[in-house]
């Protein structure tokens, strides 16, 4: 990933640069120490991304909480609550990105954090 930030950054373009982690990266789980420090190493990532590339390219991480998906037992901490939390479906997650990239360029950006409606924090 870092070879094509280098890649981008010689480049004359423009443009949106959106990278996603999951609004766990605000507040670990306990028992998912990997899982948490991949989480905050994107929001590091981002963050320095932004400050590197500079105006040139908006940097918006999106961040939500629990999605549906077609994998089994993939739900991170917030899975043994499946029962209590509707998750967001993919397409909840798609409108954010597509909000964040089709803002005016003298918009940015820089965070989206969506979470089911159960779960406000």
């Amino acid at each position: 990933m870092n070879r094509g930030v280098r890649l981008y950054e010689r480049s004359p373009a423009v443009g949106p640069w959106t990278t996603a982690t999951f609004a766990e990266d605000r507040e670990p789980a306990p028992g998912y120490a990997g899982y948490n420090a991949t989480n905050f190493g994107v929001r590091g990532f981002s963050e320095a991304l932004r400050t590197e590339i500079g105006e040139r390219v908006r940097v918006t991480l999106v961040s939500p909480g629990l999605v549906e998906t077609d994998l089994p037992d993939e739900h991170g901490p917030l899975g043994d609550r499946l029962d209590e939390i509707t998750p967001l479906c993919s397409g909840d997650v798609a409108s954010a990105v597509r909000y964040a990239v089709e803002r005016p360029p003298r918009v940015a950006v820089n965070e989206l954090v969506i979470r089911p409606a159960e779960r406000e924090r």
